[in-house]
């Protein structure tokens, strides 16, 4: 039965991106309709007490006061259900705050969250998940500026597991433009904890911008670390389609692979459709059909299907 819905999913995710609705949308008041206004209206009340805090919190620690009105940090939710043939359902909860705080060195920021192993959601998808760091909850203070035209990004921070331990956490990263629809962003990641000791991701990734609305990644990340002394490599291939009126599709296809027991040898083939639409500006949902293909498993297919509903607060 999941194998006939996926497809009749993967059918429709695949012919819907090239047909564009020209209906109009027509207010609708409905109970739903005006049921979201109200909690819109919660939410703006809850966006701007996030940012008066954010800058009350940066006037306190720097005794500088001004009439700036603070409008950047955020707050994302998102809950989501999956069904694997393999597996029973499963469900998770991801978070994510970042409150700016521009005065205190000019570009620090306290972040919230449990989504460190989220790769790439600046393309409306927080479905690829590195398999190299982890979901812990953490909070940590971000220190971000420009050097020599490469981005340097410092983190001091904690993570709560069954013992919570301090981190730090050091990024450098350069984008080049090889011209106006290539580009390749190179990136390397050093953190240190006493739990997992030292972490080295080495990050590589071409982008070719076909248009404006459609663009082609790929991604290709090597991790070290000294403790498990297995290395792993993961590439990915992303095909990301903006279809417009707030709706947006990925098609994902990766592969992992470790030096665990083997040269190597490849332990996961995943590709997977994540189809995106907001319902609001600030509420949407993805339905995300999977195919993957493991090692452990003896590279049988097993499908999947994640339903994933996100809330983001921001300007």
């Amino acid at each position: 039965m999941l194998r006939v819905f996926l497809l009749i999913i993967l059918f429709k995710s695949l012919l819907f991106p090239f047909h564009q609705d020209e209906n109009k949308n027509k207010k609708n008041n409905s109970i739903i309709d005006n049921s979201l206004d109200a909690v819109e209206l919660k939410l703006k009340y809850v966006y701007d007490k996030l940012n008066i805090s954010s800058k009350y919190i940066d006037e306190f620690l720097t005794n500088e006061k001004d009439d700036l009105i603070y409008t950047n940090s955020y707050i994302r939710l998102e809950q989501d259900i999956t069904k694997e043939e393999s597996k029973d359902f499963d469900s998770n909860s991801n978070f994510d705050v970042r409150i700016y705080l521009p005065k205190l060195k000019k570009k620090l920021s306290l972040n919230i969250n449990n989504n460190d192993n989220i790769i790439n959601q600046d393309y409306e998808d927080s479905n690829e998940k590195s398999y190299n760091d982890d979901d812990k909850y953490n909070v940590g203070f971000i220190y971000n500026t420009l050097k020599d035209t490469m981005d340097l990004n410092l983190k001091l921070g904690m993570k709560f597991s069954s013992t919570p331990y301090l981190y730090s956490q050091a990024e450098v990263s350069k984008n080049i433009d090889l011209n106006s629809k290539n580009s390749i962003l190179f990136k390397e990641r050093i953190r240190y904890s006493k739990k997992k000791e030292l972490d080295n991701y080495s990050i590589v990734e071409y982008k070719y911008l076909y248009s404006d609305k459609l663009n082609f990644t790929n991604y290709n990340e090597y991790y070290i670390n000294n403790e498990i002394k297995n290395d792993n490599l993961y590439n990915s291939f992303r095909l990301f389609y903006d279809l417009s009126n707030y709706k947006y599709i990925n098609y994902v296809t990766s592969i992992d692979s470790n030096d665990e027991y083997s040269n190597f040898k490849i332990k996961e083939y995943k590709t997977y459709i994540s189809y995106r639409t907001y319902i609001r500006k600030w509420l949407y949902y993805d339905l995300v059909p999977s195919i993957t293909w493991e090692d452990e498993n003896d590279f049988d297919t097993n499908l999947g299907f994640k339903f994933n509903l996100g809330i983001i607060i921001k300007r």
